[in-house]
């Protein structure tokens, strides 16, 4: 019972971090294909 407490304890802040990282990732990548898309109908 120890072993897994100390596992969640070391993988949660891990967890935390991929998941944060994604949710930035993905923002940008949306902001980016946002603002080409709004670029591109301002050009026609």
């Amino acid at each position: 019972m120890p072993m897994r407490v100390l596992k969640n304890a070391i993988m949660l802040p891990i967890d935390s971090a991929i998941l944060f990282f994604a949710l930035t990732f993905s923002k940008k990548l949306a902001a980016q294909f946002g603002y080409v898309t709004a670029k591109s109908t301002a050009v026609k």
